[in-house]
């Protein structure tokens, strides 16, 4: 390194100081507020659609999604910075599929609520 000082284990297995995960769980976290928010806008604009019940039932699903994006992205978090440390391997495509998932199904929620809102 630049400044002398030692590098660590953990950049000598991985290449990286560690950051990496750091970044994936805050990009997920940012992404379940934006949920949080278009949630929220939906319930309280739901009053207004030609069907209620569809608003209401939409804001409810994209709050729930972002619930579960929440807690999912900490549990991913959480077991990535343990395989980390112990050098196990990092890839969790089923954890993956899962957040993908859900995160497809909230957008298009979003997409119908805002397209029911203005017409």
């Amino acid at each position: 390194m630049a400044d002398g000082a030692p590098r660590s284990a953990l950049f000598d297995r991985h290449g990286d100081t560690g950051a990496q995960h750091e970044r994936t769980s805050l990009a997920w976290a940012r992404t379940a507020i934006a949920f949080l928010a278009i949630g929220g806008l939906l319930l309280r604009a739901a009053r207004h659609m030609v069907v209620p019940t569809v608003g209401y039932l939409l804001g409810l699903g994209l709050l729930m999604a972002a619930a579960v994006l929440l807690f999912g992205q900490h549990e991913d978090y959480e077991e990535r910075e343990g395989s980390l440390r112990s050098d196990a391997a990092i890839a969790r495509p089923a954890s993956l599929r899962k957040l993908a998932a859900i995160t497809f199904a909230a957008t298009v929620s979003a997409l119908v609520g805002v397209v029911l809102l203005v017409v």
